[in-house]
């Protein structure tokens, strides 16, 4: 099922609407750079002959998309990994939202991420499907009654955390929408969030629709 040779587009929000591309790799070389940043990063190896793709830039401080297709029209499943490079204090990854087809099994959309440091960490954590209808997404498409199944892994067994299916309209959680600029949910949608103070680790969030349902 996997995608056998993907191709990946770092694009930039521009003034007055879309995007222009910043780069975009087929395939990741060897690239001395590539192999560096992974070793330094805790990335695991690409095998040199494999067709992953991979780039490795200093962005401005901006609005970024990360765009993945098949070379000629290829589908299947794939990985998009980001790794923060900049070690720098004042530097930090602020959001990432990812939108795809949730399918059921193997193809709901899972999103991994690692809380680094010492100390726990306070995070926003939303799976939105109805509230995208508004924004442009058709209603066939849309994935309807959204759940999220939040795991942490250690030593390699991933256990559950916590879940929310309908997120209820709480006051903590409309908080954390207005402080992080995460747009607004309507108090009685099927949008699923959380909001979660976490340990440093290994964690996932994996969203899937209620009823085995499917969409974006």
């Amino acid at each position: 099922s996997a995608l056998a040779d993907p191709e990946i587009e770092l694009r930039r929000a521009i003034s007055g609407g879309g995007s222009e591309l910043v780069a975009s790799n087929p395939d990741w070389g060897p690239h001395a750079d590539v192999i560096a940043a992974s070793a330094r990063l805790g990335a695991f190896a690409l095998a040199a002959s494999s067709k992953d793709a991979a780039i490795v830039t200093e962005p401005l401080n901006s609005v970024y998309t990360v765009q993945i297709r098949g070379v000629s029209g290829g589908t299947g499943i794939a990985l998009a990994e980001l790794y923060d490079t900049n070690t720098l204090a004042g530097a930090r990854l602020v959001n990432i939202s990812a939108r795809c087809r949730v399918g059921t099994g193997d193809d709901v959309l899972i999103a991994g991420f690692v809380i680094a440091g010492d100390g726990p960490r306070q995070v926003l954590i939303r799976g939105i499907g109805p509230s995208l209808i508004p924004q442009g997404i058709p209603t066939a498409s849309a994935l309807l009654d959204p759940k999220i199944d939040l795991y942490r892994i250690v030593n390699g067994v991933s256990s559950v955390v916590t879940s929310n299916d309908d997120w209820g309209g709480g006051t903590a959680l409309s908080n954390a929408f207005n402080a992080t600029g995460a747009f607004t949910l309507p108090t009685g949608s099927k949008d699923a969030a959380l909001l979660i103070t976490l340990a440093p680790g290994v964690y996932t969030a994996q969203v899937s629709g209620g009823g085995s349902s499917t969409g974006s």
